[in-house]
């Protein structure tokens, strides 16, 4: 019998996701975000569809200046065109939302029976909230020092320097709070501090830079697309007469429509597949132990795997049986006989 698209491939939560080279990472990543196509497709659409429509509307109205003024002629249309620009940007937020959500359980191999499920916010929203209040007011506050820093050349590039070496370091901490349930917010960033040291701190970079390059690199059709249409809408007023608005917003709308399932469907679901499976392979390395082990909890959490409030950080206690388990486990393993990752077999 077939699986269903819903599930995650029967061999995906019971594999040792071990450590492999990046280009491994992102090739399963990738490779296993294909296989789950349906199911991303299914959740972005809705999103999709709508954004198309309002970046079109919005979009056309700015490649048009006489409907432009003629359409938002007063001081409340220009503020309603910005209340539905941020609308815009806050489903975009919650789709991320969702797909963490279905990522992270399909890599703990508890996909939902229905998608809609998803949708529906949980507990875990609110502390991604507050992580992107944390993200947000550290990198204002870096920008601000680096923009002056930069009129004075060598404080401006240390700063670059430090915003993207603590950019690097807390790279997980969202992976981390949404793979592990009962962790806390700053317990997370802790965590992901622990992860992403300085032995892997060249790889999650590289790691990094490559996606970038995949992503632009996809994004040239959309590009060239609407760079196309720009032309169109200056050049050609004087031979399309009435049909120049229509054809501007039905390009414009395809255009859209293409940007955003490479840039949120592809390439989000796509990363957030590569971004879990680097987070299961920084755990292997830095604890030596399958993730879901009591020794894992040692090595990286210094603690007993965060607190269901998430108010302690560093400091979680042990419990005894939690150390028995770690020491009698760390007794009869070595580094030696570690066993090899083993990628699950291909679901495309």
């Amino acid at each position: 019998m077939a699986e269903s698209p819903l599930q995650p491939p029967s061999q995906s939560p019971a594999s040792p996701y071990g450590p492999v080279p990046v280009l491994d990472i992102i090739s399963f990543g990738f490779r296993q975000f294909i296989a789950q196509l349906k199911p991303f497709a299914l959740l972005s659409l809705p999103i999709i569809v709508s954004n198309t429509v309002i970046g079109a509307a919005l979009n056309t109205l700015q490649l048009a200046p006489d409907a432009m003024n003629k359409s938002v002629a007063t001081s409340m249309a220009m503020v309603a065109l910005i209340g539905i620009q941020l609308v815009n940007y806050l489903l975009i937020a919650y789709l991320v939302y969702v797909y963490l959500k279905y990522v992270c359980d399909w890599f703990n191999g508890q996909v939902g029976e229905h998608l809609w499920d998803y949708f529906q916010p949980d507990d875990r929203l609110w502390g991604a909230l507050g992580m992107g209040l944390i993200y947000g007011v550290v990198s204002l506050v870096l920008g601000l020092i680096t923009v002056v820093g930069f009129f004075l050349i060598l404080p401006g590039l240390v700063m670059v320097l430090v915003d993207v070496y603590l950019s690097l370091r807390f790279s997980q901490a969202m992976m981390v709070y949404f793979m592990e349930p009962k962790i806390g917010v700053m317990a997370a960033f802790g965590k992901s501090w622990r992860l992403v040291n300085h032995d892997q701190l060249w790889r999650v970079l590289g790691l990094g830079l490559i996606m970038t390059i995949i992503i632009s690199l996809l994004s040239v059709p959309a590009i060239i697309l609407e760079a196309s249409i720009g032309v169109f809408s200056v050049v050609g007023n004087g031979f399309m007469g009435g049909l120049r608005l229509p054809i501007i917003f039905v390009g414009l709308l395809v255009s859209t429509f293409i940007s955003l399932v490479i840039h949120l469907m592809f390439s989000t679901g796509a990363g957030l597949m590569v971004q879990a499976r680097l987070y299961k392979d920084l755990v292997h390395r830095l604890a030596h132990v399958p993730s879901d082990h009591p020794i894992s909890q040692v090595a990286l959490l210094g603690g007993d795997g965060g607190n269901d409030d998430g108010n302690e950080q560093f400091g979680n206690t042990l419990s005894q049986d939690t150390l028995s388990q770690a020491t009698q486990y760390q007794d009869t393993q070595s580094q030696d006989t570690l066993p090899q990752d083993t990628l699950p077999q291909d679901t495309v």
